[in-house]
């Protein structure tokens, strides 16, 4: 079907882009390389999404990102939530949320002040297409401050 023929067209991009991304360096140098969006055949309305977590001055930035399909993809929330590790866990530091009725949504958020340790950014998206909807989660590399 058309969902089918989509995915073999993402999967077909995501090996041009792959390709031609090899040789460039990552310009956000606060950024790990290795946060670039991960694209993905796996769902039904997501072509991309990335969390990204960069720390500075103990300010830290908080960066969810998801890529739908236009025409397809309706509308998107998002809760960002910013997590610190403990001794049994990760623990919530900080919560943010956002929404779009479109087939793209970046979110940025910042927390200032953080005391040491590491930190993580996981970004909890609802992707709709009209009345059907998926769930996708992305964690980010952790950061220590």
């Amino acid at each position: 079907g058309i969902i089918m023929f989509k995915k073999i067209i993402a999967f077909f991009l995501t090996a041009i882009i792959s390709v031609s991304f090899l040789g460039t360096s990552v310009s956000a140098e606060m950024f790990d390389s290795k946060e670039e969006p991960i694209y993905t055949v796996d769902y039904l309305y997501t072509y991309s999404c990335t969390s990204m977590l960069a720390i500075s001055g103990g300010t830290a930035t908080c960066i969810s990102e998801l890529d739908g399909y236009y025409g397809e993809t309706t509308s998107i929330y998002v809760c960002q939530v910013l997590q610190k590790q403990t001794s049994n866990g990760w623990t919530n530091v900080s919560s943010w949320y956002g929404s779009t009725n479109n087939y793209y949504i970046s979110v940025t958020n910042y927390k200032s002040s953080l005391t040491s340790g590491t930190y993580r950014v996981v970004s909890y998206f609802t992707v709709y297409a009209g009345s059907n909807s998926e769930s996708v989660n992305k964690i980010s590399m952790t950061r220590t401050c």
